[in-house]
């Protein structure tokens, strides 16, 4: 994703960013770090609240609707250079399924950028864990989420309108393995611990870290990693 932006806007300064269903808004949190300008967009009040807060920990004040993806205000609309979710079209079915990405394109301007993170209908260790989960009872049988297929991505990005589309894989299985099998933390690298707690250090260590991530998909992981990644561009 990074490689993209700067490929196609030369800079994340001021890019003005919206994150559809945005839970706490964490991948928004990031772009800010960068210096984009984030607005984020959830039905529930709760999880807005929360992204809020978050983001005010560090200093930012991104601005917070709460709305329907599926409905987008018209204010929204035609105003943005990148829209963006992770882990939320996999939850609508039926012609909700192709309003999400009609939503993601409508509120970018034109030559702007869409990125939709889901999960792979190929993700075999996350399916694997996740059968493995059910049968010794970890977690509930009930499917609430469809993943997607490269052929369904491409047809959903064809009736949104984008151009120049681009569906890759977007991790290690050896992440995967480690997270849906070992639960185990990913061995190649050790986890975030600030030296100080406050939010000044933290917020310096994620810049380094954003800017300095460069983590290379493999064939495997481009083809079988559980998510996926959608990027296109709006005519």
């Amino acid at each position: 994703m990074k490689t993209e932006i700067l490929r196609s806007f030369s800079s994340f300064d001021n890019l003005r960013v919206i994150e559809l269903g945005c839970g706490q808004g964490k991948m928004s949190l990031v772009l800010s770090l960068l210096g984009a300008r984030a607005t984020l967009v959830d039905y529930n009040q709760d999880q807005l609240h929360a992204a809020g807060t978050l983001h005010n920990y560090f200093g930012y004040k991104p601005k917070l609707i709460h709305g329907n993806i599926l409905n987008i205000e018209d204010r929204l609309k035609d105003s943005f250079d990148i829209s963006m979710s992770f882990g939320t079209a996999e939850h609508f079915w039926g012609d909700e399924r192709q309003a999400v990405f009609d939503s993601h394109v409508s509120v970018l301007r034109k030559g702007g950028l869409t990125m939709v993170w889901i999960p792979n209908r190929l993700g075999v260790l996350f399916h694997l864990g996740r059968t493995i989960r059910i049968l010794l009872g970890k977690i509930s049988s009930r499917i609430d989420e469809t993943p997607f297929t490269r052929k369904e991505l491409r047809m959903r990005a064809k009736e949104a309108g984008l151009k120049n589309v681009r569906i890759l894989g977007a991790e290690q299985l050896s992440y995967d393995f480690h997270h849906f099998i070992l639960r185990l933390p990913h061995l190649s690298k050790k986890a975030y611990e600030p030296t100080e707690l406050n939010p000044g250090t933290i917020r310096r260590d994620l810049q380094r870290m954003a800017i300095s991530n460069n983590l290379k998909i493999y064939p495997a992981g481009n083809y079988f990693s559980y998510p996926l990644l959608l990027m296109g561009y709006r005519n």
